[in-house]
């Protein structure tokens, strides 16, 4: 009878094992067919980041690293995720965490790309009025072609731009000597022993990207032992260099293009036989020169 009892016992023992093991085992296949789908998610997930990466067009070079960093890392973490076993649970958090990190990082990086790329947009714009401002003046469409190399040196080039366009262009220089008749009346004259004074007349062009306002021209007359005749003072110019002038003449300038007629007096018999050098400074910059020669 307690034969009987105990294999009883051992049966109930061995069928409740037996319906543990299969719960189990049920358990067991359900968790692997989850690991299986979180781990295609995962790899698709990746798949997309790395199609990303792809897609982002950037000229930053040092940016341009960065991302491609960041994408060897996401191929060798679609590849760690490929190999993974089934019950590589905790490989399978590790990654988890570490394509959290990335994404996040992908992120950061796409949003400094938008950026740079909105502000290399703005800046390209900014060029093409200036380039298109400077074809009016000057024939500088080689020197605006240049390659940019970076986002630095096209601003500092597009600032160079501007400053050129806004220079006021001096045209059609004539420059006569002159003598005084007894009647104050200036007429022209060719003899060196006649002259008191130089007349100029030129153009000053239109142009709207100057700033208006009160200008000052300089005017430097060099005889031929390279020596200024009737200095009256010093000029510092853009280059850093310091010149002499002979006379300065004062006008307003509002940006409109008007002919000027001037004139420079001095002691007669200040100027000598020969060929003379006439030097036109604006704005710091020798704009135009002439020769003039007396008998």
């Amino acid at each position: 009878m307690k034969r009987k009892i105990t294999i009883i016992i051992l049966i109930l023992i061995l069928i409740i094992i037996s319906i543990f093991a299969y719960k189990k085992y049920i358990e067991n296949i359900s968790l692997r067919t989850i690991f299986n789908q979180e781990k295609e998610a995962m790899q698709k997930q990746v798949d997309g980041i790395i199609a990303d990466y792809d897609k982002v067009v950037v000229e930053n070079t040092k940016l341009k690293e960065e991302l491609e960093g960041n994408k060897n890392q996401m191929l060798s973490l679609r590849d760690s995720i490929a190999n993974m076993d089934d019950n590589s649970y905790n490989l399978f958090i590790k990654f988890r965490k570490r394509l959290n990190f990335l994404e996040e990082q992908n992120k950061e990086l796409t949003e400094k790309v938008k950026k740079l790329n909105t502000e290399n947009t703005s800046l390209k714009q900014k060029k093409a009025i200036a380039l298109k401002s400077l074809a009016v003046y000057k024939k500088r469409s080689s020197e605006l072609s240049k390659n940019n190399t970076s986002l630095v040196k096209t601003n500092e080039k597009l600032k160079y731009q501007l400053d050129e366009a806004k220079r006021i262009v001096v045209e059609n220089l004539k420059i006569f000597s002159m003598k005084q008749k007894r009647s104050g009346k200036y007429v022209t004259t060719s003899r060196h022993k006649k002259a008191s004074a130089l007349k100029l007349t030129m153009q000053l062009k239109e142009n709207n990207l100057a700033d208006s306002g009160e200008r000052r021209i300089y005017v430097q007359i060099i005889n031929e032992n390279h020596k200024t005749v009737n200095t009256k003072g010093i000029i510092g110019l853009l280059n850093g260099k310091k010149v002499p002038y002979s006379g300065e003449l004062k006008i307003e300038y509002d940006n409109r293009g008007f002919d000027l007629t001037s004139f420079i007096v001095f002691p007669k018999g200040s100027l000598k036989k020969g060929n003379y050098f006439i030097n036109i400074y604006l704005e710091g910059r020798l704009v135009k020169k002439k020769i003039l020669t007396l008998s």
